[in-house]
């Protein structure tokens, strides 16, 4: 996911009248379907969890402190994943996954791949995250590691706590 503001992009506009007409329509398009998926991901998420998520500046440059995989044994749900992020100084937060249906750990570095992990043995720099609308009322949450690791998620509930 790239950084940017959508003025930012509006001033890249070509100098050309026609080919700018062009742009700022492409790019108007382009601004409510990324509203329109905004908005459907924010579904996955409690107000309290989406206002943790963006406090904490989207967990960029958070340490990985522990992910671990458990079943749900109380129901016959997907196994639950939590993951554990933290980053001394600014807050220590958790991130819950409900109806976890797909979990894999791709490392690129290694060309390594794992599809359940039942702890996690490093530490790891969480770089950047993508959060995509699937099917049947699934949600897929891709973060990128500092160690060109990318954690892919698939999951139907997404619950962030700050930690006391």
């Amino acid at each position: 996911m790239k950084y940017f503001k959508w003025e930012t992009m509006y001033e890249r506009a070509p100098e050309n009248e026609l080919e700018k007409g062009q742009y700022y329509q492409e790019l108007k398009m382009l601004q409510e379907e990324h509203e329109i998926v905004f908005v459907n991901v924010q579904r996955a998420f409690s107000k309290t969890s989406l206002n943790n998520y963006e406090d904490s500046g989207r967990f960029h440059d958070y340490e990985i402190k522990d992910l671990a995989v458990f079943t749900n044994c109380k129901s016959k749900d997907y196994p639950r994943l939590e993951i554990i992020i933290s980053l001394s100084g600014i807050g220590e937060y958790s991130i819950h996954y409900k109806g976890v249906s797909y979990f894999e750990i791709i490392n690129e570095a290694s060309d390594e791949h794992s599809k359940m992990v039942s702890k996690w043995d490093r530490f790891d720099t969480y770089l950047y995250d993508e959060f995509d609308v699937l099917e049947n009322g699934y949600y897929q949450h891709e973060i990128l590691l500092l160690t060109r690791t990318t954690l892919k998620i698939k999951f139907r509930k997404i619950i962030i706590e700050k930690k006391a």
